[in-house]
């Protein structure tokens, strides 16, 4: 799936030695331009290709070298602040490489180097990304795209068009994604038609089509056409092979994985996020080493191998509390609390569950994280005679919506009206019938509505069904309790605009007897 390259590792450690000589030989003054030229752009060529080779040592001797010479040569302050940004992102510590982006962009812009500030929008764009600032990322790489326009510089507009492809794949917005990535496809075609024949080709450019390729595959796993996936992953893994960018292979690894998973091909899965894991390693780039050891621990649950899920599904927590993603750590909880569900471990199960809830409820919440939140819930809705646990679900039913209505996620909001339902009588017995019947009201609405367009016709039937039969039931309980008490059965409108009248108390739960290993 990967090779490496004993003697690409001997040439860079070769080239790096001359490099070092040639600082070491650099008397303690400012150098003449040209020589200063040439100087930088072989040390930006080297510590790219440290990047791409996961050699980190070598880049930090490389920025340790570089600070000492920056006292004469301050236009270099740029570079600097690039490439220890990029060494704190692989390294995990998104606010250092936030700030020393933020300082390159300021630097660039202060200099007044187009190329230079669009590159630096790039990189801040990037950790941002990773931190879910979503809004803040889009209008960065609109103004990078504006410039890259004005100024005709092509490879710049390419990468700024794959990172919106990228942008709004996460956003689960597939169409505008996949138009940004098409125009980045065609885009890249032109360009490689420039340099065919051309024993030189940028690197840069390589790149970019691996980076074009992950995604274009990405998407359609999302949407659910393995076949298409698998091809534009396999085509990224191979330009990212040949150009030995092992952070990509990792990243491609990982995601083809996820497509054999998907695919019911679980033996290949396992070897993808294996592979995956020991790139992961060797770079120590916690957030995809996390990933890995959480879909590896995935697969073994969908395997049934509950046992050897344990440990992959423990070590995804163990770095998730490391590197604070606070996602990725409501995910590992949730995964590890599966397991020991599983593993007839319930105290554990359901430590690890609630603190997956009170992950995803205490934080801003991303359309990704719907249905975790709805599989959270209903673990929570299954635990008997614990009613400060059912009022938690019910939270995290009315966020799942909250998400869905804001995102025009619909497809699973009937289903999720009805367990919403049974939650209110569930934490509030017969108080509660009056917001059920709302719920099931509003459930037999929305499946109308969505018949045939978000939902199946039969899932369709069956929400009707269970909307009409939670409806007659809480009619007749409604009756029996009024002939009780001797009152007339108070009646409402249908509810029909939502759930924003449904106010649910916040609760709090005493977890403190429950410990995680």
């Amino acid at each position: 799936m990967f090779n490496k390259s004993n003697n690409a590792d001997k040439h860079f450690l070769e080239a790096f030695h001359t490099l070092s000589e040639a600082a070491r030989a650099i008397p303690d003054t400012a150098l003449d331009p040209e020589r200063a030229r040439h100087f930088i752009e072989d040390w930006q060529r080297m510590a790219e290709q440290a990047v791409l080779t996961a050699n980190l040592y070598s880049l930090r001797l490389m920025l340790d070298s570089l600070r000492n010479m920056v006292k004469h040569h301050p236009e270099w302050k740029t570079v600097l602040c690039r490439y220890a940004g990029r060494l704190a992102w692989i390294s995990g510590d998104y606010p250092q490489a936030q700030h020393y982006f933020t300082q390159a962009l300021v630097m660039a812009q202060a200099q007044g180097e187009v190329a230079v500030t669009i590159t630096a929008q790039l990189d801040l764009a990037e950790v941002l990304l990773s931190q879910g600032w979503f809004l803040r990322v889009e209008k960065l790489l609109k103004l990078g795209l504006e410039f890259s326009y004005q100024h005709h510089l092509e490879l710049e507009q390419l990468q700024i068009l794959n990172r919106l492809g990228r942008l709004y794949h996460y956003q689960q917005d597939w169409e505008i994604s996949q138009t940004y990535l098409g125009q980045a496809f065609s885009l890249l075609e032109a360009k490689k038609k420039v340099y065919l024949g051309s024993k030189v080709t940028p690197l840069k450019l390589h790149l970019e089509e691996a980076f074009n390729y992950h995604w274009l595959g990405t998407n359609y796993l999302a949407v659910r056409q393995w076949s298409e996936a698998e091809t534009y992953l396999s085509k990224s893994l191979n330009v990212s092979n040949q150009h030995r960018n092992v952070l990509g292979i990792a990243e491609t690894l990982l995601k083809l994985g996820m497509v054999y998973n998907q695919d019911n091909h679980h033996d290949s899965a396992l070897l993808c996020f294996n592979g995956s894991l020991v790139l992961c390693e060797q770079l120590y780039y916690l957030p995809l080493l996390l990933q890995a050891y959480y879909y590896k621990g995935l697969t073994y649950c969908r395997l049934g191998q509950y046992q050897e899920a344990l440990s992959p599904a423990r070590r995804a927590v163990e770095l998730g509390l490391e590197t604070e993603q606070t996602e990725w750590l409501a995910r590992a909880f949730y995964n590890l609390g599966q397991v020991y569900h599983h593993l007839k471990e319930p105290k554990l199960a359901l430590a690890c569950h609630l603190r997956s809830a009170e992950l995803y409820l205490s934080t801003y919440q991303q359309p990704q994280w719907i249905e975790i939140l709805i599989d959270t819930g209903n673990f929570l809705l299954s635990l008997q005679d614990q009613r400060a646990y059912w009022e938690q679900a019910l939270e995290c039913y009315r966020k799942a919506i909250s998400l869905m209505e804001s995102n025009q996620k619909l497809e699973h909001m009937a289903p999720v009206v009805g367990k919403m339902a049974r939650a209110f009588t569930k934490v509030n017995g017969m108080a509660g019938l009056e917001d059920a019947a709302r719920c099931y009201r509003l459930q037999l609405q929305l499946a109308g509505d969505l018949d045939s367009v978000a939902l199946p016709p039969k899932v369709a039937v069956a929400m009707r069904v269970e909307a009409l039969t939670g409806i007659l039931c809480c009619s007749g309980l409604r009756i029996n309790q009024s002939r009780l008490l001797g009152t007339p059965v108070q009646t409402s409108e249908p509810h029909t605009s939502g759930l924003s009248g449904l106010e649910i108390p916040p609760t709090t739960l005493d977890t403190s007897g429950l410990e995680i290993p």
